[in-house]
């Protein structure tokens, strides 16, 4: 990040520098927040190291699960 607001869903986000400043703030409306648990975004400001993964972690398992191969009922 170097200078301008950079806006990073909070699902993603791996690790960050210290020299950066942040503050997280919701995208949509009080009902998609309580009834899906999404909509969470920070926003970072300054200069510094933001280290981001593309995707969350809940999605990163459902797609890796779908990939295991499947138990064989011996």
């Amino acid at each position: 990040v170097s200078g301008s607001p950079y806006r990073v869903d909070t699902g993603n986000i791996v690790m960050f520098e210290e020299g950066l400043d942040y503050r997280v703030t919701s995208v949509g409306g009080l009902k998609s927040l309580v009834l899906s648990g999404e909509g969470l975004v920070a926003e970072f400001n300054g200069h510094g190291l933001l280290v981001m993964q593309t995707r969350s972690i809940p999605g990163f398992v459902g797609w890796i699960t779908g990939k295991m191969p499947k138990k064989s009922g011996n």
